[in-house]
């Protein structure tokens, strides 16, 4: 690096800030980035003031995420977070009489980056449940349980209304014919526990 970049001395005109960007996040995701270039961007013609803006754009922008998610993983509180909510997955599961067989970490599906834990494939007598946060909920997805599972969760409707009807019907969040999203874990346990009490005996076989 040159003496005259070392110096930065940006109050002479040799330099010029052409772009900066700041992400704001945990203490350990914080991160900002400033560019600065020997021409003034300012002074370029219409047509080449865009393409740099665009270009600086795009190069801050992926240099400042690669510094977050740094921060991120090194952030001591980030594996605590981590144990304390497999840890209300295992306890939300045996309490519906799930116990785990297994849990498999897997990306989150909604946001795959450091700042947001993963999700988790928990392996139960029942079959397989996909459980994570999104943003202030977490999914519980039930898609992967056996078919016989499936249909007590979701049970044909009277005759005269036809098609079918959820065991969570009524409860104002986020559902489909395949999984619900709970508002905490309190939610979680609840709906574990409906599911639990809708099957028969011999599906836990």
């Amino acid at each position: 690096m040159s003496d005259e970049l070392n110096d930065w001395d940006v109050n002479n005109g040799k330099w010029h800030r052409a772009y900066s960007t700041l992400k704001l996040g945990s203490r350990s995701g914080a991160a900002g980035v400033q560019v600065f270039l020997t021409c003034d961007v300012k002074q370029l013609p219409e047509e080449q003031k865009t393409k740099m803006t665009h270009l600086l754009y795009g190069v801050t922008d992926k240099l400042s995420d690669a510094l977050q998610d740094i921060g991120y993983l090194a952030d001591p509180e980030r594996p605590k977070r981590l144990a304390d909510h497999v840890n209300h997955l295992k306890l939300a599961f045996a309490e519906a009489r799930m116990s785990p067989i297994y849990i498999e970490e897997v990306p989150n599906e909604y946001c795959p980056r450091p700042c947001c834990l993963p999700w988790h494939v928990v392996t139960t007598p029942l079959g397989h449940f996909k459980v994570g946060w999104r943003k202030r909920v977490l999914v519980l997805d039930w898609s992967r349980l056996r078919p016989a599972v499936q249909a007590a969760i979701i049970v044909p409707a009277e005759p005269k209304h036809g098609g079918s009807v959820s065991i969570f019907a009524g409860e104002s969040t986020t559902q489909s014919q395949g999984d619900i999203h709970c508002w905490g874990y309190e939610k979680l346990d609840e709906y574990l526990k409906r599911i639990a009490a809708a099957v028969t005996p011999e599906m836990w076989r």
